[in-house]
């Protein structure tokens, strides 16, 4: 027990060993209860009702340091201190428990997961519901039609039409270069804009569907030994060639699978075509996100 709390009772009129037992009490029965659902598990709903007292509590007792900081006169205090701002830093992070375990679950009132989806060409709400991971789909289609509002009328083979996706969320997903809670798209992270810029006193950054092109502006211009940290990453200049005939395209290719197999963010990458045009000679690539969006474009070989 560290000593001086019965002295900062006496000060601040604060019972901060009974915070410290409490805390206690909270990691013990109910922190990987937090944890595990955040990781798809089911919601024991007084491990976050104890984490909101707890946090309650340190929004009392910060300021108590501040205003009788000249009565804290001996080390123990300064260990009180110490104590309380680990457990503060450790209490903030369980609340940004869906962020640090890349859970798509954005907190402890909704366990559903809710993205937009564009209808496309002869297209059914029963392949949509297949093709966003239903487990029923059968029934899903039914629930999307529904919840949207959808009338027949509504409904034609020519797409087009926006609607809500809603299913059960029990998502994790090992994105090792991103930490958020991956719901929609910031699945596709946030990174600095390549061309510095200076908003608000800070470096300017994008998320989401931006991010992810230019991920994939970077990862196409990317010349493999460019990277201090990974340097068989990236194109090798070397299976490229002024003669049309010496241009090694199934290493260009496989290079290319090593980039995207590397990233969690991308499900897939197919090549389409290969075509000259003028003097230069161009891949046309397919690839689709782990969101199943698809981008078409071409590789300046």
């Amino acid at each position: 027990m560290i000593l001086g709390v019965s002295q900062f009772k006496d000060i601040t009129g604060y019972d901060i060993e009974l915070f410290f037992n409490n805390y206690i009490y909270f990691m013990n029965q109910y922190y990987q209860s937090i944890v595990d659902y955040y990781k798809g598990g089911e919601l024991v709903a007084q491990s976050f009702n104890s984490l909101n007292l707890l946090i309650d509590e340190v929004n009392k007792i910060e300021p108590l340091f501040e205003l009788h900081q000249n009565r804290f006169t001996t080390i123990d205090f300064w260990e009180i201190l110490d104590a309380f701002s680990e457990i503060q830093v450790k209490l903030m992070t369980c609340q940004k428990m869906q962020k640090w375990t890349k859970s798509s679950r954005l907190n402890q009132f909704d366990t559903n997961i809710a993205f937009d989806r564009g209808l496309r060409q002869f297209e059914t709400f029963e392949s949509v519901a297949k093709s966003v991971g239903s487990n029923d789909p059968d029934t899903d289609w039914a629930n999307i039609s529904i919840d949207n509002l959808i009338t027949e009328e509504d409904y034609t083979t020519e797409g087009g039409k926006i609607f809500q996706v809603k299913l059960q969320n029990n998502a994790n997903f090992d994105l090792p270069n991103i930490i958020d809670s991956l719901n929609g798209t910031n699945i596709y992270g946030k990174d600095i804009v390549k061309k510095f810029e200076f908003v608000d006193n800070d470096l300017k950054t994008i998320d989401g569907n931006d991010n992810i092109t230019q991920s994939l502006d970077t990862k196409l211009s990317l010349v493999k030994g460019s990277v201090p940290e990974f340097q068989d990453m990236g194109l090798d200049p070397q299976s490229t060639s002024t003669n049309v005939n010496s241009i090694q395209y199934p290493t260009i290719f496989r290079n290319l699978l090593n980039l995207f197999q590397n990233d969690g963010r991308w499900n897939e990458v197919t090549l389409l075509d290969l075509f000259r045009q003028d003097d230069a000679i161009f891949m046309k690539l397919r690839l689709q996100t782990i969101l199943k969006d698809s981008i078409t474009t071409n590789l300046k070989i």
